[in-house]
Order: structure tokens, then sequence, then C-alpha cells
């Protein structure tokens, strides 16, 4: 065991227990609830798909750790955003578990809706850009 595993379970489990506990793992944020019309949630993940690697170390296990630790932040999210606002979720990861599998998460136990990302954005005329629509 590494000192870097040991780092990412601690974390992992420090987030676990906050949100089994209705809590946040570092403490509340500093904002209030329903603050924000529109939160960007680019949450700390495994970088699987950031660059090419020719050599991985990561575990399957890590990846899940990366997942549950996200949780944390997607419910911050969605306590920060307004009723009717929207969270915006990336990563710059591939994984199912930290994309898909969190958004299943989150729309299963979170008051939050997916909606189509090209509504709105792809579709909104952009001046000096073809072929958008």
């Amino acid at each position: 065991i590494t000192r870097r595993d040991v780092e990412i379970r601690a974390r992992t489990m420090r987030a676990e227990e906050a949100l089994a506990a209705g809590e946040f793992p570092a403490g509340p944020p500093p904002w209030a609830h329903d603050t924000f019309h529109h939160v960007l949630l680019d949450g700390p993940c495994s970088a699987m798909g950031q660059k090419p690697l020719l050599s991985w170390d990561y575990t399957q296990k890590d990846v899940e750790d990366h997942a549950a630790y996200q949780r944390a932040f997607l419910v911050a999210a969605a306590k920060l955003v307004k009723v009717g606002g929207t969270v915006t979720y990336s990563t710059c990861s591939v994984t199912i578990d930290e994309n898909e599998g969190n958004v299943r998460w989150a729309l299963d136990n979170l008051p939050l809706k997916l909606v189509d990302a090209r509504q709105g954005v792809v579709n909104t005329p952009m001046p000096g850009l073809r072929g958008w629509a």
C-alpha cells in the first residue's frame, strides 16, 4: 500500500461518512443554500481520459473511490443551486463510474433532473461560428 492509496481511501471514507450523515466532508460551503442560478462542478477525478498514458497505476477501487468522493461535491452543488437553476457536472475522466454512474446517482438521490445540454447552448446563435444550428 502506498501513501497515495491511504490518502485516497481516507478522503473517500470521510466523504462517504459525511454523505451518510447528510453533511459535507470538509464542512459546509461558505454560501447559503439556494444561492446560485448556475453551478459548474468540475469535480476532482482520476484524470483517465485527460491525456494518453503509457502506463496507469490506478485500480478499479481507486476509480470507485473517486466517484464516491465526487458525490459529496454533487450534494453540495444541488444544495447551492436555486430551484430552477442548473448544475453542470464535468470531469476529465472517461470512466463510467465518474460520469454516467454519478449522473445516475445524482438523479436518483438529489433534487436534480437531466436536461439536454444542447438546448440553449449549442443551438444558441453564435456570431462568427458556422454550422451551429
